[in-house]
Protein backbone atom coordinates (compact mmCIF):
# COMPACT_ATOMS: atom_id res chain seq x y z
CA UNK A 1 0.00 0.00 0.00
CA UNK A 2 3.03 2.20 0.99
CA UNK A 3 4.55 1.66 -2.51
CA UNK A 4 1.71 2.41 -4.19
CA UNK A 5 0.98 5.17 -3.02
CA UNK A 6 4.29 6.36 -2.97
CA UNK A 7 3.40 5.81 -7.08
CA UNK A 8 0.68 8.34 -7.04
CA UNK A 9 2.57 10.69 -5.86
CA UNK A 10 5.74 11.08 -7.91
CA UNK A 11 2.99 10.77 -10.88
CA UNK A 12 0.72 13.32 -9.57
CA UNK A 13 4.52 15.24 -8.73
CA UNK A 14 5.20 14.87 -12.62
CA UNK A 15 1.77 16.25 -13.92
CA UNK A 16 2.07 19.09 -11.68
CA UNK A 17 5.73 19.93 -12.75
CA UNK A 18 4.72 19.61 -16.49
CA UNK A 19 1.65 21.88 -16.19
CA UNK A 20 3.65 24.29 -14.24
CA UNK A 21 6.13 24.37 -16.53
CA UNK A 22 3.83 24.78 -20.02
CA UNK A 23 1.66 27.14 -18.24
CA UNK A 24 5.04 29.73 -17.81
CA UNK A 25 6.15 28.73 -20.86
CA UNK A 26 3.03 30.28 -22.85
CA UNK A 27 5.05 33.36 -22.80
CA UNK A 28 7.50 32.03 -24.64
CA UNK A 29 7.03 32.17 -28.90
CA UNK A 30 6.41 28.36 -30.26
CA UNK A 31 7.65 27.13 -33.37
CA UNK A 32 4.47 26.63 -35.26
CA UNK A 33 5.15 22.49 -35.58
CA UNK A 34 5.29 22.06 -32.07
CA UNK A 35 1.14 22.81 -32.04
CA UNK A 36 -1.63 20.86 -31.28
CA UNK A 37 -3.40 23.74 -33.57
CA UNK A 38 -2.03 26.20 -36.00
CA UNK A 39 -3.02 30.04 -35.68
CA UNK A 40 -5.70 31.24 -38.75
CA UNK A 41 -6.53 33.99 -40.36
CA UNK A 42 -10.05 34.95 -40.38
CA UNK A 43 -10.66 38.01 -43.22
CA UNK A 44 -13.95 38.18 -45.20
CA UNK A 45 -12.85 37.79 -48.55
CA UNK A 46 -9.20 36.33 -48.38
CA UNK A 47 -8.77 32.97 -48.57
CA UNK A 48 -5.39 33.51 -47.21
CA UNK A 49 -3.35 35.48 -45.22
CA UNK A 50 -0.64 35.26 -48.34
CA UNK A 51 -3.59 36.64 -50.69
CA UNK A 52 -3.82 39.93 -48.03
CA UNK A 53 -0.62 40.23 -48.14
CA UNK A 54 -0.65 41.02 -51.84
CA UNK A 55 -3.81 42.92 -52.20
CA UNK A 56 -2.12 45.68 -49.54
CA UNK A 57 1.58 45.46 -50.37
CA UNK A 58 2.53 48.95 -52.33
CA UNK A 59 5.24 48.87 -54.42
CA UNK A 60 7.85 51.57 -53.29
CA UNK A 61 8.92 53.90 -56.32
CA UNK A 62 12.97 53.76 -55.78
CA UNK A 63 12.85 49.87 -56.00
CA UNK A 64 10.44 50.01 -59.32
CA UNK A 65 12.85 52.92 -60.54
CA UNK A 66 15.42 50.75 -59.68
CA UNK A 67 14.29 47.76 -61.49
CA UNK A 68 14.40 45.38 -58.44
CA UNK A 69 12.12 42.43 -57.85
CA UNK A 70 11.73 39.38 -55.90
CA UNK A 71 10.58 37.68 -52.92
CA UNK A 72 11.10 38.87 -49.32
CA UNK A 73 10.38 36.29 -46.85
CA UNK A 74 9.05 38.15 -43.33
CA UNK A 75 9.15 36.13 -40.01
CA UNK A 76 6.50 37.26 -37.38
CA UNK A 77 4.73 36.29 -33.90
CA UNK A 78 0.74 35.80 -33.46
CA UNK A 79 0.33 36.75 -29.98
CA UNK A 80 -2.04 35.23 -27.88
CA UNK A 81 -4.86 38.09 -28.67
CA UNK A 82 -4.69 37.69 -32.23
CA UNK A 83 -2.19 40.98 -33.07
CA UNK A 84 0.98 40.53 -34.64
CA UNK A 85 4.27 41.56 -33.50
CA UNK A 86 8.09 41.21 -33.99
CA UNK A 87 8.31 41.15 -37.90
CA UNK A 88 11.94 41.12 -39.53
CA UNK A 89 12.80 40.08 -42.90
CA UNK A 90 14.64 36.26 -42.84
CA UNK A 91 15.90 36.86 -46.80
CA UNK A 92 15.56 39.27 -49.30
CA UNK A 93 15.32 38.66 -52.91
CA UNK A 94 16.81 34.97 -52.42
CA UNK A 95 19.80 36.56 -49.57
CA UNK A 96 19.51 35.40 -45.96
CA UNK A 97 19.12 38.30 -43.85
CA UNK A 98 20.68 37.11 -39.98
CA UNK A 99 19.58 39.28 -37.16
CA UNK A 100 21.27 42.48 -36.96
CA UNK A 101 22.51 42.85 -40.28
CA UNK A 102 19.58 43.80 -41.91
CA UNK A 103 21.68 46.80 -43.65
CA UNK A 104 23.19 44.34 -45.34
CA UNK A 105 20.16 43.60 -47.74
CA UNK A 106 20.26 45.32 -51.12
CA UNK A 107 16.63 46.01 -50.94
CA UNK A 108 16.25 47.99 -48.06
CA UNK A 109 12.80 49.86 -49.51
CA UNK A 110 11.08 46.39 -50.34
CA UNK A 111 12.44 45.10 -47.18
CA UNK A 112 10.72 47.57 -45.45
CA UNK A 113 7.60 47.75 -47.24
CA UNK A 114 7.14 43.69 -47.05
CA UNK A 115 7.46 44.56 -42.73
CA UNK A 116 4.80 47.23 -42.60
CA UNK A 117 2.68 45.41 -44.71
CA UNK A 118 3.02 42.44 -42.67
CA UNK A 119 2.43 45.01 -39.56
CA UNK A 120 -0.53 46.26 -40.75
CA UNK A 121 -2.45 43.13 -40.20
CA UNK A 122 -6.10 43.22 -39.12
CA UNK A 123 -6.83 41.46 -36.18
CA UNK A 124 -8.45 37.98 -37.66
CA UNK A 125 -6.09 35.80 -35.99
CA UNK A 126 -7.35 32.84 -34.10
CA UNK A 127 -3.98 32.22 -32.33
CA UNK A 128 -1.91 28.62 -31.98
CA UNK A 129 -2.69 26.17 -29.51
CA UNK A 130 0.06 23.79 -27.62
CA UNK A 131 -2.43 21.20 -26.12
CA UNK A 132 -4.90 23.59 -24.32
CA UNK A 133 -2.99 26.60 -23.82
CA UNK A 134 -3.26 29.87 -25.98
CA UNK A 135 0.45 30.22 -27.04
CA UNK A 136 2.63 32.66 -29.16
CA UNK A 137 3.21 31.40 -31.95
CA UNK A 138 6.20 32.29 -34.79
CA UNK A 139 5.42 32.19 -38.46
CA UNK A 140 6.14 33.23 -41.90
CA UNK A 141 4.85 34.81 -45.04
CA UNK A 142 6.37 35.33 -48.38
CA UNK A 143 5.54 38.96 -50.04
CA UNK A 144 6.16 38.96 -53.63
CA UNK A 145 7.19 41.79 -55.77
CA UNK A 146 6.82 41.64 -59.49
CA UNK A 147 8.23 44.98 -62.09
CA UNK A 148 5.36 43.42 -64.45
CA UNK A 149 2.66 43.24 -61.84
CA UNK A 150 1.95 39.61 -62.87
CA UNK A 151 3.48 36.20 -61.20
CA UNK A 152 7.04 36.40 -60.24
CA UNK A 153 9.15 33.64 -61.81
CA UNK A 154 12.82 33.38 -60.50
CA UNK A 155 15.68 33.12 -62.73
CA UNK A 156 16.92 29.87 -63.83
CA UNK A 157 20.37 28.38 -62.70
CA UNK A 158 20.91 26.49 -65.97
CA UNK A 159 20.32 27.73 -69.61
CA UNK A 160 21.18 26.04 -72.89
CA UNK A 161 22.42 29.57 -74.26
CA UNK A 162 23.29 32.57 -71.86
CA UNK A 163 22.50 36.49 -72.46
CA UNK A 164 25.23 38.30 -74.60
CA UNK A 165 25.40 41.97 -74.67
CA UNK A 166 25.63 43.74 -78.24
CA UNK A 167 27.27 40.06 -79.48
CA UNK A 168 29.64 39.81 -76.80
CA UNK A 169 29.60 38.35 -73.27
CA UNK A 170 29.82 39.78 -69.79
CA UNK A 171 33.68 40.66 -70.53
CA UNK A 172 31.82 43.65 -73.27
CA UNK A 173 29.18 44.68 -70.69
CA UNK A 174 32.18 45.58 -68.43
CA UNK A 175 34.05 47.37 -71.35
CA UNK A 176 30.65 49.56 -71.53
CA UNK A 177 30.54 50.01 -67.81
CA UNK A 178 34.30 51.30 -67.82
CA UNK A 179 33.35 53.69 -70.70
CA UNK A 180 30.21 55.50 -68.92
CA UNK A 181 31.44 55.14 -65.45
CA UNK A 182 33.73 58.52 -63.52
CA UNK A 183 35.76 56.37 -61.41
CA UNK A 184 37.33 58.66 -58.72
CA UNK A 185 41.02 59.38 -57.88
CA UNK A 186 41.00 59.18 -54.82
CA UNK A 187 39.90 55.27 -54.89
CA UNK A 188 42.66 54.28 -56.98
CA UNK A 189 44.97 55.64 -53.83
CA UNK A 190 42.95 53.53 -51.89
CA UNK A 191 43.50 50.43 -53.91
CA UNK A 192 40.08 49.99 -54.79
CA UNK A 193 40.04 49.52 -58.18
CA UNK A 194 37.84 46.50 -58.70
CA UNK A 195 34.29 46.29 -58.02
CA UNK A 196 32.14 43.03 -58.12
CA UNK A 197 28.92 43.58 -59.53
CA UNK A 198 25.68 41.30 -59.50
CA UNK A 199 22.59 41.86 -61.88
CA UNK A 200 19.52 39.67 -63.45
CA UNK A 201 18.84 39.99 -67.59
CA UNK A 202 15.30 39.10 -68.15
CA UNK A 203 13.07 38.03 -70.37
CA UNK A 204 12.99 41.13 -72.42
CA UNK A 205 16.88 41.78 -71.91
CA UNK A 206 16.53 44.50 -69.27
CA UNK A 207 19.45 44.43 -66.25
CA UNK A 208 16.97 44.19 -63.16
CA UNK A 209 18.30 43.70 -59.55
CA UNK A 210 21.41 45.27 -59.84
CA UNK A 211 23.37 45.16 -56.87
CA UNK A 212 27.22 44.78 -54.99
CA UNK A 213 27.72 42.60 -51.85
CA UNK A 214 27.42 45.09 -49.29
CA UNK A 215 30.82 43.33 -47.40
CA UNK A 216 32.91 44.23 -50.04
CA UNK A 217 31.59 48.06 -50.82
CA UNK A 218 34.49 50.48 -50.92
CA UNK A 219 32.58 53.58 -51.40
CA UNK A 220 28.85 53.57 -51.09
CA UNK A 221 28.72 57.13 -53.29
CA UNK A 222 30.42 55.70 -55.82
CA UNK A 223 28.62 52.34 -55.61
CA UNK A 224 25.26 54.15 -56.40
CA UNK A 225 26.72 55.49 -59.22
CA UNK A 226 28.12 52.22 -60.58
CA UNK A 227 24.98 50.34 -60.07
CA UNK A 228 22.91 53.39 -62.02
CA UNK A 229 25.09 52.78 -64.78
CA UNK A 230 24.35 48.93 -65.00
CA UNK A 231 20.90 49.73 -64.13
CA UNK A 232 20.65 51.96 -67.71
CA UNK A 233 22.42 49.27 -69.58
CA UNK A 234 21.27 48.97 -73.60
CA UNK A 235 19.30 45.73 -73.55
CA UNK A 236 20.57 42.33 -73.57
CA UNK A 237 20.09 39.47 -75.68
CA UNK A 238 18.30 37.13 -73.25
CA UNK A 239 19.31 33.34 -71.94
CA UNK A 240 17.22 30.83 -73.39
CA UNK A 241 16.09 27.38 -72.28
CA UNK A 242 14.30 24.88 -74.55
CA UNK A 243 13.96 27.62 -76.74
CA UNK A 244 12.42 30.03 -75.04
CA UNK A 245 13.63 33.29 -73.13
CA UNK A 246 14.56 33.62 -69.54
CA UNK A 247 15.65 35.03 -66.58
CA UNK A 248 20.05 34.63 -65.95
CA UNK A 249 21.70 35.88 -62.93
CA UNK A 250 25.20 37.32 -63.83
CA UNK A 251 28.11 38.17 -61.53
CA UNK A 252 30.92 40.15 -63.02
CA UNK A 253 34.05 41.90 -61.93
CA UNK A 254 34.67 45.68 -63.34
CA UNK A 255 38.11 46.45 -63.08
CA UNK A 256 38.83 49.63 -63.05
CA UNK A 257 42.70 49.86 -63.40
CA UNK A 258 41.79 49.59 -67.26
CA UNK A 259 40.99 52.44 -67.10
CA UNK A 260 42.81 55.61 -65.37
CA UNK A 261 41.11 58.82 -64.26
CA UNK A 262 40.46 60.77 -67.18
CA UNK A 263 41.25 64.30 -67.85
CA UNK A 264 41.47 64.12 -71.39
CA UNK A 265 41.09 61.25 -73.89
CA UNK A 266 44.99 60.40 -74.33
CA UNK A 267 45.49 56.72 -73.04
CA UNK A 268 48.28 54.27 -73.77
CA UNK A 269 50.07 51.36 -72.87
CA UNK A 270 53.85 51.50 -72.23
CA UNK A 271 56.09 49.46 -74.36
CA UNK A 272 58.59 47.92 -71.56
CA UNK A 273 60.75 45.83 -74.16
CA UNK A 274 63.84 47.09 -72.09
CA UNK A 275 62.77 46.61 -69.15
CA UNK A 276 62.71 50.05 -68.23
CA UNK A 277 61.37 50.24 -64.78
CA UNK A 278 61.57 46.71 -62.61
CA UNK A 279 59.40 45.89 -60.14
CA UNK A 280 63.35 45.18 -57.39
CA UNK A 281 63.71 48.82 -58.59
CA UNK A 282 60.48 50.91 -57.56
CA UNK A 283 60.58 48.81 -54.60
CA UNK A 284 64.46 50.02 -53.89
CA UNK A 285 63.27 53.47 -54.77
CA UNK A 286 59.96 53.19 -52.43
CA UNK A 287 62.34 52.63 -49.40
CA UNK A 288 64.93 55.09 -50.42
CA UNK A 289 62.73 57.88 -48.89
CA UNK A 290 63.42 61.02 -50.68
CA UNK A 291 63.56 62.47 -54.57
CA UNK A 292 67.42 62.39 -54.72
CA UNK A 293 68.27 58.75 -53.53
CA UNK A 294 65.00 57.59 -56.14
CA UNK A 295 66.55 58.99 -58.74
CA UNK A 296 70.20 57.15 -57.75
CA UNK A 297 68.00 53.96 -57.51
CA UNK A 298 65.91 53.84 -60.67
CA UNK A 299 67.86 56.18 -63.03
CA UNK A 300 70.66 54.18 -63.97
CA UNK A 301 68.14 51.27 -64.86
CA UNK A 302 65.17 53.50 -66.53
CA UNK A 303 67.16 53.71 -70.04
CA UNK A 304 64.41 55.17 -72.71
CA UNK A 305 61.24 53.83 -72.24
CA UNK A 306 58.61 54.54 -75.35
CA UNK A 307 54.98 54.65 -75.34
CA UNK A 308 52.28 54.31 -78.36
CA UNK A 309 49.94 57.01 -77.75
CA UNK A 310 46.57 56.31 -79.39
CA UNK A 311 44.83 60.07 -80.51
CA UNK A 312 41.59 60.66 -81.45
CA UNK A 313 42.07 61.98 -84.75
CA UNK A 314 45.37 61.09 -86.66
CA UNK A 315 45.99 57.75 -85.14
CA UNK A 316 49.31 57.14 -83.32
CA UNK A 317 52.01 58.89 -81.95
CA UNK A 318 55.52 57.64 -80.31
CA UNK A 319 56.79 58.87 -77.25
CA UNK A 320 60.03 58.28 -75.51
CA UNK A 321 61.20 59.49 -71.69
CA UNK A 322 64.78 59.45 -70.18
CA UNK A 323 64.56 59.94 -66.60
CA UNK A 324 68.45 61.47 -64.82
CA UNK A 325 69.52 61.28 -61.19
CA UNK A 326 69.09 64.84 -60.91
CA UNK A 327 65.46 65.00 -61.06
CA UNK A 328 65.62 66.14 -65.07
CA UNK A 329 64.42 64.39 -68.10
CA UNK A 330 64.40 64.10 -71.85
CA UNK A 331 61.01 63.45 -73.68
CA UNK A 332 61.26 62.46 -77.75
CA UNK A 333 57.84 63.60 -78.98
CA UNK A 334 56.66 64.50 -82.77
CA UNK A 335 60.42 64.57 -84.12
CA UNK A 336 61.13 67.22 -81.51
CA UNK A 337 63.04 66.72 -78.06
CA UNK A 338 62.23 68.49 -74.71
CA UNK A 339 63.64 69.22 -71.53
CA UNK A 340 61.48 68.21 -68.26
CA UNK A 341 61.40 67.40 -64.47
CA UNK A 342 60.35 64.26 -62.90
CA UNK A 343 59.14 63.16 -59.29
CA UNK A 344 58.12 60.14 -57.95
CA UNK A 345 55.93 59.24 -55.49
CA UNK A 346 54.03 55.86 -53.89
CA UNK A 347 50.79 56.36 -55.67
CA UNK A 348 49.09 52.98 -53.28
CA UNK A 349 50.21 50.12 -52.43
CA UNK A 350 50.05 48.02 -55.82
CA UNK A 351 50.74 51.14 -57.93
CA UNK A 352 53.91 54.04 -58.10
CA UNK A 353 53.58 57.23 -59.91
CA UNK A 354 56.12 59.10 -61.41
CA UNK A 355 55.12 62.46 -62.89
CA UNK A 356 56.92 64.20 -65.84
CA UNK A 357 56.39 67.40 -66.61
CA UNK A 358 57.98 69.76 -70.09
CA UNK A 359 56.73 72.52 -71.83
CA UNK A 360 53.75 73.51 -70.17
CA UNK A 361 52.50 69.59 -70.04
CA UNK A 362 52.17 66.88 -67.47
CA UNK A 363 52.38 62.87 -67.65
CA UNK A 364 51.81 60.72 -65.19
CA UNK A 365 53.24 57.34 -65.26
CA UNK A 366 51.90 54.68 -63.54
CA UNK A 367 53.66 51.56 -62.52
CA UNK A 368 51.64 48.51 -61.95
CA UNK A 369 52.62 45.56 -59.78
CA UNK A 370 49.58 43.39 -60.01
CA UNK A 371 49.57 43.45 -63.75
CA UNK A 372 53.09 42.12 -64.80
CA UNK A 373 55.07 45.47 -64.46
CA UNK A 374 53.06 47.38 -66.78
CA UNK A 375 53.29 50.96 -67.41
CA UNK A 376 50.28 52.94 -67.94
CA UNK A 377 50.58 56.94 -69.16
CA UNK A 378 48.33 59.32 -68.36
CA UNK A 379 48.18 62.90 -70.63
CA UNK A 380 47.37 66.46 -69.25
CA UNK A 381 47.26 69.07 -71.67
Amino acid sequence: MKRIFIVISIAFLSFFISFTVVAQDTESVFDSWRLSKMPEFHEPGYKSFSEWVQTHVVYPETARKNKMEGVVQVSFVVEKDGSLSSARVNSSLGMSIREGEEDESFAPDLDKEAVRVVLSSPFSWTPGRFENLVVRTQMAVDVVFSLSGGDYEPPVSSVDQKPSFQGGDSKKFAVWILANTNFPQELYKKGYSRHRVLFTVDKNGEVINAHMPSHISKDKNFDNELLSVVRSSPLWQPARSNGKPVKYEQSILVDFSDKLPSASDYYAQANTGQNAFTTSSIRASQQAGTTKQLAQNIAPKAREWTVEETLPASGTRRWSCKLYSDGTCTIRRGGKVYEGTWTYESFNEWRDLITVRYDGHRLEVFYDFNDGGDVWLRKYN
